[in-house]
């Protein structure tokens, strides 16, 4: 009776020192959070009001035809970027149907583009997309590491063509051709570095990147990779060829939106 009677007046006093007390201070405060969210939303409004009105006044000029166009652009990419798994489950003797393929494309185009982080979010992705529908782990690792390396490679191409581009131009200046350049160091390096590593053992790493964490479960994932699949040059230049379809599909939406809100740019200045 006595224990009984301890623990309950132990409870009742924990309950009306500090139960209520945290409850009462959030309450207490939420309702300047809220008062300043909406301030600041109200002052970002009339801020961007006037650019408002001119978009609004551009889209009363937009042709509809233009923007199907584009429309059917955006989910060329989706297939483009589904193919780059098929091929690889296909040449893994796996099985992949077109239209989970292009889903799995369309979330990781979106998360990569949502979640900026070289490509590293989408694969994330990808890479439970594909577990949950069967494919093997070496299959997997395989199709993420292509993907990645064929990326890597086609942005690298892209990047040096709009430099030349831009030269062309005399737009460019020493700084942009510099982080260009170290751009193109960093992702030819990690591509390389991916396929060179991919069905290995984490004992090949330098050591110094061993000790990292985030490093040895990467590896560990690399090391179940199939490395037929991921040193294959045929599919290698497959996939490279659908990343590439991607970039053009987004550079010719970008200029198709462009003419259907009564714009003139030129292609190779879009791209």
């Amino acid at each position: 009776m006595r224990i009984a009677g301890r623990v309950k007046g132990s409870r009742s006093t924990i309950k009306k020192r500090g139960g209520s007390a945290p409850t009462h201070r959030y309450r207490r405060w939420f309702p300047w959070i809220i008062g300043v969210a909406l301030l600041l939303l109200v002052v970002m409004a009339a801020r961007h009001f006037s650019a408002a009105e001119d978009f609004a006044h551009l889209t009363e000029r937009a042709q509809p035809w233009w923007l199907g166009l584009a429309v059917l652009l955006q989910l060329a990419t989706y297939l483009a970027q589904g193919q780059v798994f098929r091929c690889v489950a296909r040449a893994g003797h796996s099985s992949l149907r077109l239209t989970t393929a292009c889903r799995l494309g369309f979330a990781k185009l979106f998360v990569d583009q949502a979640v900026p982080s070289a490509g590293l979010s989408g694969t994330v992705v990808l890479t439970n997309g594909l577990q949950r529908r069967g494919l093997r782990p070496p299959i997997v690792a395989a199709a993420v590491i292509v993907d990645l390396a064929s990326y890597y490679a086609v942005y690298v191409l892209c990047l040096v063509v709009a430099l030349a581009i831009t030269a062309a131009r005399g737009k460019a200046n020493l700084l942009i051709v510099l982080l260009s350049l170290v751009f193109c160091v960093f992702a030819l390096g990690l591509g390389i570095l991916l396929v060179a590593l991919s069905g290995r053992r984490a004992r090949t790493a330098p050591r110094v990147l061993r000790r990292l964490r985030p490093v040895r479960t990467i590896l560990a994932f690399m090391k179940h990779a199939d490395a037929r699949l991921v040193r294959s040059p045929r599919i290698f230049l497959e996939t490279s060829a659908y990343q590439l379809a991607i970039v053009l599909c987004d550079a010719t939406s970008i200029w198709v939106l462009l003419r259907s809100l009564g714009g003139d740019g030129s292609a190779s200045g879009v791209f």
